[in-house]
């Protein structure tokens, strides 16, 4: 799921580039990626850690926008005079 969404996003980035020729460096990087924790409870340990931080940014993200267009909107109601 995560390396066709790796995919998706780099052929969003890179439009002229086939998606042929970043597949097998992509897996490549994946592969990889999965040497990286050394025991299966620190990989469970990381991929708790990023819902956490998943969790959080998908709260915080709109509280700040909400905030910002609460400072926003006030400021604009005083440019137009109203």
């Amino acid at each position: 799921m995560f390396a066709f969404a790796a995919r998706s996003a780099i052929g969003r980035m890179l439009p002229r580039v086939e998606a042929k020729r970043f597949a097998l460096p992509l897996a490549a990087v994946i592969f990889a990626l999965g040497f990286l924790p050394s025991i299966f409870s620190e990989a469970a340990a990381l991929i708790r850690l990023t819902y956490f931080t998943e969790t959080g940014v998908a709260f915080a993200l709109p509280l700040l926008l909400l905030l910002l267009l609460k400072i926003g909107g006030n400021a604009s109601k005083e440019a137009s005079g109203r």
